[in-house]
């Protein structure tokens, strides 16, 4: 598990983030993708702080001119997010 203090940390840094995002962004659509940098806290949490659609670390948008985004998320095999002592974050 994740001491409180840096899991405490990363919600500070990650609301200062988003205060920065929605001042420069405008009107501008900003979508996040998960990093390691977010592995202080569970996944889901990060994702609906971030406003990620429907709450997902994975995702598909269309865009202007046919375009798609696909937001991918790199961090589901990674140990810190699986139950700890659990056959998943052993392996």
């Amino acid at each position: 598990p994740v001491p409180t203090h840096l899991a405490d940390k990363s919600r500070a840094d990650m609301e200062v983030m988003r205060s920065v995002i929605r001042t420069g962004a405008g009107a501008t659509q900003v979508y996040h993708c998960l990093g390691n940098h977010d592995c202080n806290l569970p996944r889901e949490e990060v994702c609906q702080t971030l406003g990620n659609p429907k709450n997902a670390p994975y995702f598909s948008v269309k865009l202007p001119r046919g375009w798609r985004l696909l937001v991918l998320d790199t961090t589901e095999v990674n140990p810190r997010y699986e139950t700890p002592g659990s056959d998943a974050q052993v392996a």
